[in-house]
């Protein structure tokens, strides 16, 4: 594939691209965040999931019917190879703690920026200690990113790390995915930098009082309507 007319369009947002990603986790989540980190020109990936793909997986993902069944890693790995056949692809269908000690080393010496995805808020092994680390994860409407967390701080114990069985629609999971996409490749963004830094916000909430309160745009809101009458008078 011909990267220079692929990516041409973009060139003069001057993004920061990340040079090798590991998404852990292809749930809701991490599936798209994995789709978008191969789109936007990351050039190696580490997919890491133990789990298959069952029925209730497929109002949130980018999986197919045909995909049920098959493992997690491997259905998202053929999605990105049909649009960026030239990316490298590192699959593992374990959990990050049944890895080797030679395969976690591939992926600390890759440099890689592990985005954690899983249902469960749990330590990273420590060779992966030093990578740039970032915890997505969703409650219903609200979203939660952590940028390099520190464990201890997230949970007081080792009790109820993981989510319970809540409402799960797509609109979080794209969210996360193209917040996480943007972030990462924003210029000025230095993740190396970062420590202990989180944020948790209701996205329906928060979007409807930016839009309250934001007189820019009630302004264009108001000009569309302008023009929405002007045509239906034309017509």
């Amino acid at each position: 594939m011909d990267n220079i007319n692929l990516y041409n369009r973009q060139e003069k947002l001057k993004l920061n691209i990340p040079n090798t990603v590991c998404v852990l986790g292809l749930g809701g989540i991490g599936s798209w965040v994995a789709l978008n980190m191969a789109l936007v020109g990351v050039k190696k990936l580490f997919l890491i999931d133990y789990d298959l793909i069952e029925e209730h997986n497929l109002n949130r993902t980018p999986f197919r019917e045909v995909d049920i069944g098959e493992h997690k890693t491997t259905a998202v790995m053929e999605l990105i190879l049909e649009r960026r056949s030239d990316i490298q692809i590192r699959i593992f269908n374990k959990r990050i703690e049944e890895l080797s000690i030679y395969e976690i080393e591939e992926i600390s010496e890759s440099k890689s920026i592990i985005i954690d995805c899983r249902d469960v808020i749990d330590k990273l092994p420590n060779t992966l200690q030093n990578n740039p680390h970032i915890k997505l994860g969703y409650d219903g409407l609200n979203i939660t990113v952590m940028i390099n967390p520190v464990f201890s701080d997230v949970w007081e114990t080792e009790e109820n790390r993981g989510y319970q069985i809540t409402p799960s629609f797509l609109v979080p999971c794209q969210f996360l995915a193209g917040l996480i996409t943007m972030l990462l490749c924003e210029p000025n963004f230095d993740i190396s930098k970062m420590e202990n830094e989180s944020v948790t916000f209701d996205i329906s909430k928060h979007f409807i009082e930016v839009i309250k309160n934001d007189k820019d745009f009630t302004k264009i809101k108001n000009q569309d309507s302008c023009v929405a009458k002007a045509t239906k008078k034309r017509r």
